[in-house]
């Protein structure tokens, strides 16, 4: 039960806090960081609640395909705000990166949440309370951890190559993306076909390194090609996005 909470708070929870380390080493203006997380960390909430409370009605939606079109139709909202944090301008207005990173943070809560908040509770109705809450907070604990060195280790990679933190998230928002392809099987749109490789003898994906690392690039152990292709199209469109607005801005 500690183990399998734990393992739950790394798979919805860890994304949330990976991306909020990025998002800060990749910020264009100097935020007010304590009235961003606590202002996300609100809306967040609340949003979650609403999607709790929403996917109760759309479930017989589309012959019973209404939450996987809506998760996937907040993902893709949330691609786009993050490719506009990703090429937006070094003069950009500071409220307009405080929306975009709050808007992003925000989202990624609301849709690691709802999920997490509906384990957990089934555990605290089994009257496994103590354990639960003992495992939320080693899982807290160790995602914080995470975010912390990653937020260092993406801000010394800034001063090596002030593109790194900027590619790191780019890498992270692909990986996460790369969700709706389980929407789309689970309604029976797409069909995954035959893995390309399996590095499951090398980094299993139930692993401590291979939570990690889904959790940073969405890291698959036996991904398809159509996965692959997926995520290779994320992230090459804020990337020629950002080389044709660079592109223009030399030529003007």
């Amino acid at each position: 039960m500690l183990i399998n909470t734990v393992v739950l708070l790394l798979r919805d929870a860890l994304p949330t806090f990976v991306l909020i380390a990025l998002l800060l080493n990749t910020a264009k203006s100097p935020l007010n960081q304590p009235l961003l997380l606590t202002v996300s960390s609100i809306l967040g909430a609340v949003f979650s609640i609403i999607l709790m409370q929403l996917v109760v009605t759309t479930a017989d939606w589309w012959a019973g395909t209404g939450n996987e079109i809506l998760f996937s139709a907040i993902l893709l909202v949330f691609y786009g705000i993050a490719c506009l944090h990703l090429v937006s301008r070094q003069a950009s207005p500071q409220w307009y990166e405080f929306a975009l990173v709050l808007s992003l943070i925000s989202i990624s809560i609301a849709l690691n949440g709802s999920s997490l908040y509906t384990y957990l509770y089934s555990y605290w109705s089994r009257g496994e309370g103590n354990i639960m809450i003992l495992g939320t907070l080693l899982g807290i604990g160790i995602s914080l951890c995470v975010a912390v060195i990653l937020y260092y280790i993406a801000q010394w990679l800034t001063h090596i190559q002030p593109y790194a933190a900027k590619a790191l998230l780019t890498f992270h928002v692909a990986g996460q993306m790369n969700q709706i392809i389980l929407y789309l099987e689970q309604v029976g749109w797409v069909s995954i076909n035959t893995p390309i490789w399996d590095t499951q003898w090398l980094v299993s994906e139930r692993s401590e390194l291979g939570h990690l690392l889904t959790a940073l690039i969405g890291y698959k152990e036996a991904p398809s090609a159509f996965y692959l292709g997926l995520f290779v199209l994320w992230i090459a469109i804020p990337t020629l996005w950002h080389m044709l607005y660079q592109y223009r801005s030399r030529t003007l």
